[in-house]
C-alpha cells in the first residue's frame, strides 16, 4: 500500500510528519524548560 503513493502524496506525508514533529519538540521544550526572568514592568504615564 505505501508504494502506491503518488510523489505528492509523499511529500504531504513528509511535511505533515516535520511539521507536527516539530511542533511536539516545541511544546516539550516550552514545558520542560525553566521560565526567564519576569519582564519589566511598564512604567508609564498611566495608574
Amino acid at each position: 500500500m505505501l508504494a502506491s503513493l503518488t510523489m505528492i502524496g509523499w511529500i504531504f506525508m513528509l511535511a505533515s510528519t516535520v511539521s507536527v514533529t516539530a511542533l511536539t519538540v516545541w511544546c516539550f521544550k516550552e514545558v520542560l524548560t525553566e521560565p526567564g526572568e519576569p519582564p519589566e514592568p511598564h512604567v508609564g504615564l498611566g495608574p
